[in-house]
């Protein structure tokens, strides 16, 4: 009967229910954000090589692809953390997400070493 209570009629944790609104907040706002980024111009953006007139296109073509995969990952890693309280598959899917990132990150340099 006790085990009953504390799960509540959601089937979670009662205590858990902030930190699952503060981390689905804090998901939101870093998605609006990473969105947000996809449109800077193009003096924002940080390339790991040296931009000229013949490589400019490509280059800022390939960050804004990183940015928006990398927003997609972050949705990823936040449903994860998240899910990672209730269900054992949200820590795979957190695993999974970091994977990614780094798969993202290395492919982003790989290209834009190989197009420089």
């Amino acid at each position: 009967a006790r085990v009953a209570e504390e799960v509540g009629a959601t089937g979670f944790k009662a205590e858990m229910l902030p930190a699952v609104w503060v981390m689905g907040g804090c998901s939101i706002f870093c998605f609006l954000l990473m969105g947000g980024l996809a449109y800077l111009p193009v003096r924002f953006i940080n390339f790991p090589i040296r931009v000229t007139e013949r490589n400019a296109a490509v280059q800022y073509l390939f960050a804004i692809r990183l940015t928006r995969v990398m927003n997609i990952i972050l949705l990823l890693v936040l449903l994860g953390s998240v899910w990672g309280l209730y269900y054992a598959f949200g820590k795979l899917l957190l695993l999974v997400s970091f994977v990614l990132l780094g798969v993202a990150f290395i492919g982003y340099y790989i290209l834009a070493f190989k197009y420089k």
